[in-house]
């Protein structure tokens, strides 16, 4: 070896250790530098990526190790073994592909093949093609412990669960102090109410989670999303999807007792589906007209904003838009004036029995919109496997870099269209076909009792947006759209 000693140490745990003490970070350390010694190399940097799995290369500093080639800082990488590498065959030859494009070598201190050669190249595969063996085979037996257990209607760890106690031979039996709570969580969510300030109660009282940790708002939604509580277990097939629950595309009956209804449920599934979409400055309502209202303006269709104004601070909502270019005259309305014209709206709206032809167009609009969200669906599906498949060809050198970064740019921008394309008619579908009276006499009843959060959530159920036209106060001013 010659030119640039300079090494970094490479060092992965796995997030799941069956036996932890044979590939502790010390173990691979000492190894590392013994190999280091005995090939006249100079370890300069140490770099730990604990408890990440060798089947993605996503959430681990392999670009830190690239980065530090191609600034000159190293120009070898030493592993303690190829599986440290990787255990997921294709990314790990694409990204060895990557590190020597930049200059550098990756090398195993106690599987050392020469690289340069091609019997050691073939042979550091065949090490990698046995670390992702051994992979797929703990992957497939954990997969099958876990199928048998959804199968028998039970969740893939025995874990603590609010609202339950467990044990061996009775399984989950509900308690029913915590399962109260789990209610009350469910009951504030859906109503529009802040988790955050049910989080302070909780932990005001004493109550730590089933990690004796502090409740936060996020903690409490994680436990609410998971559907245990409806008596519901979760699958999903795409295990790098999200975790909220629209990502989940199966779930089975569990063996336990639900301690929250269906509906509650479905109403808990809607909101969580409706708030995900927000910006976070929007999640919490301010106002109850917060992110509804727009500029009518034809040369506008922006956001428009709560300022206040007077001696008395009275709410107004004005066009900043407007305001800070004056492409348009200033379009404004008071607080006051939009939540009575609304009001009037709403009590037209929740009189309005409807009739036969309205039922039958509400129906044929949710089937055509059914039918797109599964084409979208099939659409973005094609989409991923071509992105597959073109990693694929990269990594076989049948594609050149070139064509591989250009073809994986457009495949990115078409995915992404195709999923906002399909967020939104997802969005459509949960509207499409209900029947919009309840929500409108619920408004107009309990619109003096709800808390601002909860009229903001009542009026977003209803509405899409509300346009608000240039020009004074009168019978055009206010135009609501309804998600119908």
């Amino acid at each position: 070896m010659s030119g640039n000693k300079k090494a970094v140490a490479y060092i992965r745990v796995s997030a799941v250790m069956g036996r932890e003490e044979m590939i502790s970070p010390e173990l691979q350390m000492f190894e590392i530098e013994t190999f280091a010694k005995r090939n006249g190399l100079d370890i300069v940097h140490r770099v730990e990526d604990i408890d990440r799995s060798g089947r993605s290369f996503t959430k681990r500093r392999i670009d830190e190790l690239i980065a530090g080639i191609e600034s000159s800082q190293w120009k070898y990488v030493i592993l303690w073994k190829w599986s440290r590498w990787g255990r997921n065959l294709q990314q790990s030859l694409l990204y060895l592909a990557i590190t020597e494009q930049a200059g550098g070598v990756v090398r195993a201190a106690t599987e050392d093949f020469d690289p340069t050669t091609s019997v050691g190249r073939f042979t550091r595969d065949q090490m990698l093609l046995i670390a992702e063996l051994q992979s797929n085979q703990m992957g497939d037996s954990w997969k099958e412990a876990h199928s048998k257990r959804r199968r028998d209607g039970l969740p893939h760890t025995t874990q603590k669960r609010l609202g339950y106690t467990y044990n061996r031979e009775t399984g989950y039996i509900v308690q029913e102090d915590e399962a109260e709570l789990v209610r009350d969580a469910y009951k504030q969510y859906v109503s529009g109410k802040s988790l955050v300030s049910l989080a302070a109660k909780w932990n005001a009282r004493g109550l730590r989670t089933t990690q004796n940790k502090l409740w936060t708002d996020t903690s409490i939604r994680l436990m609410l999303d998971n559907g245990f509580a409806a008596g519901l277990i979760r699958e999903r097939s795409d295990t790098q999807a999200g975790r909220r629950p629209e990502h989940f595309d199966r779930w089975r009956r569990g063996a336990h007792r639900p301690i929250i209804s269906e509906g509650v449920w479905k109403a808990y599934q809607r909101r969580r589906a409706e708030t995900a979409r927000l910006p976070v400055r929007h999640r919490r309502a301010t106002h109850a007209f917060s992110a509804l209202l727009v500029c009518g303006h034809e040369a506008c269709g922006r956001p428009m904003i709560a300022v206040k104004s007077g001696r008395k601070n009275y709410l107004n909502w004005s066009c900043k838009y407007a305001k800070d270019t004056k492409v348009h005259p200033s379009n404004t309305i008071s607080n006051a004036r939009l939540e009575s014209a609304v009001m009037e709206w709403i009590e037209r709206e929740s009189t309005n029995n409807g009739d036969v032809d309205e039922e039958a167009g509400r129906f044929a609009r949710a089937d055509a919109t059914a039918i797109e969200v599964g084409r979208l669906r099939g659409e973005l599906s094609r989409l991923v496997m071509k992105r597959k498949r073109l990693l694929a060809a990269y990594t076989d050198g049948a594609v050149d870099e070139e064509d591989y970064k250009e073809q994986r740019e457009e495949i990115k921008l078409a995915i992404s269209a195709t999923s906002a394309e399909l967020d939104a008619e997802e969005e459509r579908l949960t509207t499409e076909g209900a029947d919009p009276l309840p929500a409108f006499r619920t408004i107009r009843d309990e619109w003096g009792r709800f808390t601002t959060e909860e009229r903001h959530h009542a009026l977003k159920a209803v509405l899409h947006r509300i346009v608000i036209q240039p020009g004074p106060f009168g019978p055009e001013k206010v135009q609501p759209v309804t998600r119908w």
